[in-house]
Parts: C-alpha cells; structure tokens; sequence
C-alpha cells in the first residue's frame, strides 16, 4: 500500500477528527471567557442597584483574585473534560451533561476550599455565579458548534449495525434520538435466525434508505474493507466461541467499534459504557490506546503541571509530617516501601 494511502487510512479511521476536537475545546474556552465575564457584570449590576456600601471590600479587589483563582482553575476543567473523551470521543449528550455538571460542582468546592485555605474575603456570590454560568454556557455552545459541525458534514460517521431485529431497531432510535453521537446507520447485518420480516417502515424517515444483509459472510474480510466505519455489535446474537472470533478479528483488523452487552468473559477493563438517555441501550466503547501526537503532548504536558503544582503546595505538609515524625522517634526512612 502507497504511504498516501496508508495516511488516508488514517485519516479515515480517526473516530472524531481533529478539526471537531479542536472546534469543541474552543467552544469550552470561549464558554470560559464568557461566564467569567458574565459573572463580573452580574456583580457590577448588583452593586448598582444595591449600592456599594453591601460589599465589605472595594469591588475591583474581589474581581482580581476571582479572575486569577477561576483562570488556573479552568484549564483542569478543560483537562478532565479531555481525560473523559469529550473532545475525542463521541458521547451521548446526557452522559457530557453529567460529566460537565460534575467537573463545575467539583470545582466550585475546590475554589471555594482553596479561598478559605488562602484566608481571603471573597465574593461567595461571584464564585457561585461563574461556575454556574459556566455549565450553562458550555451545554450552549457545545449545542452551537455541533449545529456548525453538522452543517459542514464533518461530524457524522457512517455505522453498520451487527445484531437481530429487535435489537436493531432499539438501536436505530437510540442513535437517530441522540444527534450527539454523529453515528449515521447505513446497513444493517441481520443476525436473525428466523427470519422475521425488518419493516422499514416502523423506522424514523432517516432509515428509509437502510441496507438490510441477511447473508452470512466473512466478517473478518468485511471489518478489513470498511475500516472507515464505525460498527456496532450485539454480542448476544453471537454463541460464546463466536464473540471471541468477532472480537479478534474487530481488533486485528484495528477497526473503530462498540459491543452491546452481554459482558461476561469479556475484557471490560478495556471498554467504557456510553448510555443513551431514555433509551434501554448501552454501548461498551473500546478504548482507544492510541493519541494523537497532540493529545500524547497535551496529556504529559498537563501530568507535569498538576504533579509539579501538587508538590509545590503539599511540600511543606511533607516536611511538618516528616519532623513530627522524627521528633516522636520515628526510626528509619520517613517513606514507606514495600514490593509488590
């Protein structure tokens, strides 16, 4: 195979492509800048119609140390959203809204936490305004550059279904009720023994076009010439001895894929759940171990920081640890060492 070729491959088998990746961390920067503005004008209109005499300090000094806690903050905010696949993988929006409702309340404990350790005034309403309007504003414009992304056909990625009708058809509408997700179904591999008739008609508009294969064939060569779609796979349509040669032959091939449960005897350490909202499906995505040369710098780049950050603010509780230790007599090395 030519390297153009070999490259295009590439290109093609990447799960989210890196102008999405690019454009949604974007819109979470932006989301940001915004709330923290959002948040100070909030507190300027207040003042004005409160008058300055309700705030302890001259306002300017609260919006400064706000504006420098909120700031080293956020880029962990934009990171844990990274570790959790938003900006390269393709998740249901229910389960992005759960995990950006969590990272905000985390951090806003952590920044108030963090301003009470500093012994501080600080505005309690200014912080609880900016990491509210940061949810808000982040479901906003994560709504927007989907809409954008899909206007350019950038976002959806063609999907073949491997399961029986019923679960087929609970599938076409979990995926055609989350536009989040950007799977686009074109075929279906019926595993359906008996033979039911597949009413297309049952179906949302979308599928009326679906290509229905009822033949069986050669799965392995099948994943090795569509390697630029995604497949999704109902594992209970497959005896035990079956789902292990499936499996393989997914990863052998280095295919972009997703199983629906059953589990068991399955490497679940190596899958992650993604759940549609008031649908009873879920997918069990396999892990990508390989990052982009972007995503490897950006992910060591961030361990050092939070690594040399945590040593920075811990090193001296270390060193009273450490004293109190030797004081009480405390013989030997102050680490603790075992193998394993």
């Amino acid at each position: 195979m030519m390297y153009a070729e070999v490259a295009d491959l590439k290109k093609k088998r990447r799960l989210v492509h890196e102008n999405v990746s690019l454009t949604l961390m974007c819109a979470d920067i932006i989301s940001i800048a915004l709330s923290l503005f959002m948040a100070k004008q909030t507190l300027l209109t207040l003042k004005q119609i409160y008058g300055p005499e309700n705030f302890t300090e001259p306002l300017i000094n609260y919006i400064h140390l706000h504006d420098l806690v909120f700031v080293v903050l956020s880029p962990f905010v934009i990171f844990y959203f990274f570790i959790k696949g938003h900006y390269t993988q393709r998740i249901p929006w229910w389960s992005q809204v759960q995990s950006i409702l969590k990272a905000c309340a985390v951090a806003f404990v952590f920044d108030g936490f963090l301003r009470f350790a500093m012994d501080v005034s600080v505005s309690r309403l200014m912080i609880g305004l900016s990491w509210i309007y940061l949810f808000f504003t982040i479901l906003a414009l994560r709504q927007i550059a989907h809409y954008f992304l899909r206007k350019q056909k950038i976002w959806e990625m063609e999907a073949v279904v491997i399961a029986d009708i019923d679960t087929a058809v609970n599938l076409l509408f979990a995926v055609h009720n989350d536009r989040y997700t950007g799977y686009n179904v074109k075929t279906v591999l019926l595993r359906d023994h008996q033979k039911k008739v597949f009413d297309l008609s049952e179906l949302p508009a979308a599928y009326a076009d679906l290509a229905i294969i009822r033949d069986i064939i050669d799965y392995k060569s099948y994943f090795a010439a569509n390697l630029d779609k995604f497949f999704i796979i109902s594992l209970e349509t497959f005896r035990s001895g079956e789902r292990e040669d499936i499996i393989n032959a997914l990863t052998s091939a280095k295919a972009l894929y997703a199983v629906m449960p059953p589990t068991w005897r399955m490497n679940s350490y190596e899958m992650e759940p993604r759940y549609f909202f008031g649908n009873d499906i879920i997918l069990m995505h396999a892990k990508q171990r390989i990052f982009s040369p972007m995503g490897r710098f950006l992910k060591r780049a961030m361990d050092i920081i939070i690594s040399f950050c945590a040593l920075f603010f811990l090193a001296p509780v270390f060193l009273i640890v450490a004293l109190c230790l030797k004081i009480e007599g405390q013989g030997g090395s102050i680490f603790y060492g075992g193998k394993r």
